[in-house]
């Protein structure tokens, strides 16, 4: 059990990692291999309604993702991460996307989670800075601090974030229904018991999923 508080430096934490690759734009759309973007990851959130493909040929192992791989934007804003859901693992990353599956030293809820904070974000800000593009290189990726609480601490801030990640995809789910429902409503094509079903989904969530009081 760890004890007290300290500073790791993240190379430390990450088991396995690599940057994605760069296909060209030529290649959209074409192939089977869905292809996750920076602008696919925000904060702890990753879009799970990616229809963006490449071909099996742009396939390099060190860049699929896979469940509880930590997803760090590494270009340009280098401020998106999240934590890989089942749903989104064998996808490809592009190259403004470091991926990487952390050690069972630390929870990969936990790790992005300081990633995302404004200390965080911060401090990948500013060691991208000292290169010639907004753009964090693997050394000073590497020399990112990672501040380290107490195990329990670690785990509650984890399962908190675990929560909040399935709450809110679970939602963005039946938006996207919603949305489906009215554009087959508009068409005359949906069913009226699909309609009366995804209403009692929606129903039984909120029922589930109270707003919090203020």
């Amino acid at each position: 059990m760890k004890s007290g508080r300290k500073l790791d430096r993240l190379e430390r934490l990450i088991g396995d990692g690599g940057y994605g690759v760069l296909p060209s734009s030529d290649h959209y759309g074409q192939g089977d291999l869905r292809f996750l973007r920076a602008q696919d990851i925000d904060s702890l959130l990753i879009k799970e309604d990616v229809e963006l493909v490449v071909p099996r040929s742009y396939l390099n192992q060190k860049a699929i993702t896979k469940k509880d791989d930590v997803l760090m934007e590494v270009k340009g804003e280098i401020a998106g991460c999240a934590v890989c859901s089942s749903e989104m693992v064998g996808c490809l990353v592009n190259g403004s996307i470091y991926r990487m599956t952390v050690t069972d030293d630390i929870d990969p809820y936990y790790l992005a989670s300081f990633l995302v904070s404004t200390t965080g974000v911060l401090q990948k800000r500013r060691a991208a800075a000292n290169s010639v593009i907004s753009y964090l290189s693997v050394d000073f990726l590497n020399d990112l601090r990672i501040p380290r609480l107490e195990e329990e601490e670690e785990v509650a801030i984890a399962s908190e974030f675990r929560s909040f990640v399935r709450h809110t995809s679970e939602s963005r789910k039946l938006v996207v229904q919603a949305k489906k429902d009215v554009e087959a409503l508009i068409e005359g094509t949906l069913v009226e018991s699909s309609l009366l079903e995804d209403s009692a989904k929606i129903e039984q969530w909120l029922e589930d999923n109270p707003a919090p009081e203020l």
